[in-house]
């Protein structure tokens, strides 16, 4: 398989990972719009976040689809045409995807816990001026994000031996993507 060619699934992979994204955010952008519209807020007003959200996932997702071969090439810098060996088996392919919902889970939680931070710090620093603190539902919402990610770093740091707990040496590998150099 040559190097551009595994560069270029990892691009789609990641390009279908945005796709998702991007309807998740449509569906959090009608629930956020129906809220507004039922408490009479401004409708809207909390909106745009997800709505930019929307936008960011769409466009990543139509980039990537469809410019993937020429951003594999650039990554790849494919000049003499290198062919690489590959073999992935069932070990290799539940790290792989191990790796993957843990890298997802602490980009997800990440700006929760980086925005409970900012927002504990703030009050410390104006507590003259400002009395309320971050709320429950937000302590709620980082003690969550900060165990996921924790659990995730976990997890992320042990993949290859969780790997090797569930699928035993002693199986035969029926799941075997096998690519040679070619001679």
């Amino acid at each position: 398989m040559k190097r551009s060619q595994l560069v270029e699934y990892g691009i789609i992979v990641i390009a279908l990972i945005a796709g998702y994204k991007f309807f998740e955010s449509v569906f959090s952008l009608v629930v956020q719009l129906v809220y507004d519209f039922q408490r009479d807020r401004e409708i809207g007003s909390f909106a745009i976040p997800y709505l930019l959200m929307v936008i960011l996932y769409f466009a990543s997702f139509i980039l990537l689809i469809r410019r993937s071969r020429q951003i594999a090439v650039y990554l790849a810098r494919d000049q003499d045409n290198e062919t690489v060996p590959l073999k992935m088996n069932k070990k290799s392919l539940l790290q792989v995807i191990l790796i993957a919902i843990c890298v997802l889970t602490i980009l997800s939680n990440i700006t929760t816990i980086i925005l409970y931070l900012f927002d504990t710090f703030k009050h410390e620093v104006s507590k003259r001026s400002d009395p309320f603190g971050p709320n429950e539902i937000e302590k709620l919402g980082f003690k969550t994000a900060a165990i996921q990610t924790i659990i995730a770093l976990v997890i992320l740091y042990f993949s290859k031996d969780i790997s090797h707990w569930f699928i035993k040496k002693n199986d035969t590998e029926e799941l075997i993507l096998e690519s040679e150099a070619e001679k």
